[in-house]
């Protein structure tokens, strides 16, 4: 067999198959540019879609340390930081973080049915540390009413959660607490000692070693 009709027989498959492939593709026009409309269209709305939380994600996060800044703020009194915080508003009402705190500041005051309703209006929020907060502080207002064992459910909840950002140490204290009141004397003490154990740099350790030393009095 001649050279040139080898090259043309090892050609032939190739040619044959971009032949096939442009008769495809010019029979499938239609379907492939409906295609492409599609997915970029699901592009633009992925990307629309990641914009917005994005956006929504920095105005929470602001409006988060703003609302901090007051809670900590030393120089004012409750009522003055009470009186701050209602005035942070998002769109129609007060922002998640702003109820959170004027909830916490109720409850401090004993002003639990307070504290209570503005809990039921805090919608779920972009930001874990709010919503791991208010469950830090729905625990802690079932325990100032007396549902210790609700209370624990929460607490438990919090301590088993290895993404959150609360401080476990101060979870511990609370939980300890709780249970010194629930009269559950033995996993009180296992929660003190877990928290000067694994935290004994804590700056709730004094807190804690009081409490020890009550439940050694029992």
């Amino acid at each position: 067999m001649k050279r040139k009709e080898r090259a043309h027989l090892k050609e032939d498959p190739f040619q044959h198959f971009i032949s096939t492939a442009l008769h495809w593709v010019s029979r499938n026009r239609r379907t492939l540019i409906t295609a492409s409309v599609v997915v970029a269209s699901l592009l633009v709305v992925i990307a629309a879609v990641t914009l917005v939380r994005s956006h929504s994600y920095s105005r929470e996060n602001r409006r988060y340390s703003e609302a901090l800044q007051i809670r900590n703020d030393s120089s004012l009194t409750a009522e003055e930081k009470i009186a701050r915080l209602s005035e942070l508003k998002a769109g129609r009402g007060l922002s998640a973080a702003a109820q959170l705190f004027l909830a916490g500041l109720h409850m401090e005051q004993g002003n639990i049915k307070q504290a209570r309703e503005l809990m039921e209006n805090i919608s779920s929020s972009h930001l874990e540390i709010i919503n791991d907060q208010k469950t830090l502080l729905e625990a802690q207002i079932l325990s100032a009413s007396g549902q210790e064992r609700q209370a624990l459910d929460l607490f438990n909840q919090l301590m088993a959660d290895s993404d959150t950002e609360l401080a476990k140490d101060y979870v511990l204290l609370l939980m300890a607490r709780t249970q010194f009141k629930a009269r559950q004397l033995d996993m009180a003490r296992q929660s003190v000692e877990r928290l000067l154990e694994e935290f004994p740099l804590s700056a709730f350790s004094s807190q804690a070693r009081e409490l020890k030393t009550q439940l050694d009095m029992q």
